[in-house]
């Protein structure tokens, strides 16, 4: 006699998730690779979830669908990586950057679109 048992089974739900790290300061331009932890309710890590990345300012850093983030503009802005229905974040600070223009003056003061104008300053690259 053959019998056969139709078994389901059902992953253990997410219940947290861990961002690390979970505060960083980059100058613009700087990148950190963020990563994620996918916990149950006792603490253990589940393996194989998926994380989505998403950031809540692209102004400020945009993050990659594997955690990259690329600091952008000047600000602070929180980055958040989701399984299941459950968030973690992590706050990034953008200073500006070290080696950023300094603008003295702009020829003419009235601009006319269409029209050439001159900066003069400091710390302007070549391209």
């Amino acid at each position: 006699v053959t019998q056969s048992v139709l078994v389901t089974v059902i992953p253990v739900p997410v219940a947290s998730v861990l961002v690390t790290p979970g505060l960083d300061t980059l100058e613009q331009m700087e990148t950190v690779q963020l990563s994620a932890l996918a916990r149950d309710a006792g603490g253990a890590t589940l393996a194989g979830r998926t994380i989505v990345w998403s950031s809540r300012d692209t102004f400020v850093v945009k993050v990659s669908a594997t955690g990259l983030v690329t600091a952008a503009g000047v600000g602070s802005a929180i980055i958040d990586a989701t399984s299941e229905t459950k968030v973690g974040s992590a706050t990034i600070v953008v200073k500006p950057s070290a080696s950023a223009p300094t603008i003295t003056s702009i020829s003419p003061t009235a601009m006319v679109p269409g029209a050439a104008a001159t900066l003069t300053g400091t710390g302007f690259s070549a391209t």
